[in-house]
């Protein structure tokens, strides 16, 4: 399920739960993962960003995606989207 927690205020954060999915023979815990929608070029191309703290406190790991709904999409929309990060 993916839902808006603040619309008004942060129209760009998405959060993302997955359901809990079998590894091996165990079952992974369900998951809540946010997501930051930074940029959308013509309702058909998005930058996305995410990150994520280890419980330790000490590691970030980040995360960024281009989306398309293309399988080749033109090289100036991804480079426009890349300066998004």
């Amino acid at each position: 399920m993916a839902y808006q927690p603040d619309p008004v205020n942060a129209p760009g954060e998405l959060y993302v739960d997955f359901s809990p999915v079998e590894q091996g023979r165990r079952l992974r815990q369900e998951v809540q993962t946010n997501y930051w929608i930074l940029d959308v070029v013509e309702d058909q191309y998005s930058a996305v960003y995410s990150c994520e703290e280890d419980g330790a406190g000490g590691v970030l790991t980040e995360f960024a995606w281009v989306l398309t709904r293309e399988m080749d999409p033109p090289q100036n929309v991804v480079s426009l989207l890349l300066e998004s990060y």
